[in-house]
């Protein structure tokens, strides 16, 4: 009798699994973590052909964002500056500074939903550290916010804002922003590939989330202290709007970042490890 031989079992690497070898699913998703960035040509590249792609033959470019950002930003603070008895040289850079922000946690967000379905093509066939695709998602967002920048410096030197030290800690509180939407990004990309219906959910809730965080209207005595001391939101906002415009956050809200980054980074591990891989098979 002739033996059949049996089929190479799949690499356990190409199908999304366990990294070969004692590695738990928790010490694999961490690598992955790591494997990731030191990869970064790979979703640094990608990230800026994404962008390339999206703005081809369009005559300006990526600064067809910046024109968008601008013309909704001013138009936004010129109207509501005269319904709300604002100061227009105060109240513009307040709301231009917190919509720059805004729209790229929103974009981020609403983009890191559909970031593994995107990818599906190249998850599917060859090894990929899965965190890639979130590297490159988020770098094309710090891209397009780097342009949108230009009308914030302008908004702020036409207004005369005073320029201080402090505008240093604009910096910390950007860098402390990118890794809250790391993890938020990660999460929101297992969720949407496992339930489409996520990234629905997502887009809806985002313009809510818009008037219910003080970007257009200031916090006082009178307003609901939940939309506040409460609203992560307004934390990831402040700690960069605060230093631009020369008034530092306080430190409530700098601990209160921290700690959503310390906790959401190791929920976000735990379920990366639970579910990375099934990723391959839910696409």
């Amino acid at each position: 009798m002739i033996p059949v031989p049996r089929a190479p079992a799949a690499d356990d690497r190409v199908l999304g699994g366990a990294v070969p070898g004692n590695t738990s699913r928790y010490g694999a998703a961490l690598a992955d973590v790591v494997d990731g960035a030191r990869h970064w040509p790979q979703w640094y590249t990608l990230g800026n052909l994404d962008i390339w792609l999206r703005f081809r033959r369009t005559g300006l470019g990526p600064l067809w964002t910046t024109l968008s950002f601008s013309l909704m930003a001013i138009a936004l603070g010129v109207v509501y500056a005269r319904v709300l008895g604002e100061g227009m040289r105060t109240y513009l850079p307040y709301v231009v500074t917190g919509l720059f922000v805004w729209n790229f946690v929103a974009a981020t967000c609403q983009e890191a939903c559909e970031a593994f379905v995107d990818s599906r093509h190249i998850l599917k066939q060859l090894y990929l550290p899965r965190m890639t695709v979130i590297y490159r998602t988020l770098w094309r967002n710090i891209v397009l916010l780097g342009f949108n920048s230009v009308t914030v410096i302008a908004v702020i030197m036409l207004c005369r804002v005073p320029v201080s030290s402090s505008i240093l800690l604009a910096l910390a509180g950007f860098v402390l922003l990118c890794v809250n939407l790391l993890w938020l990004s990660l999460l929101l990309s297992i969720a949407a590939t496992r339930l489409r219906a996520v990234s629905r959910v997502v887009a809806t809730g985002m313009p809510i989330a818009l008037f219910i965080t003080p970007l257009i209207w200031r916090p006082n005595a009178d307003s609901p202290r939940i939309l506040t001391d409460w609203n992560p939101l307004y934390y990831a906002i402040e700690q960069v709007r605060g230093p631009l415009l020369g008034a530092p956050p306080a430190p409530w809200i700098w601990a209160a970042s921290a700690g959503c980054a310390l906790i959401g980074s190791v929920v976000a591990l735990l379920v990366f490890g639970a579910t990375r891989h099934r990723i391959p098979y839910w696409l």
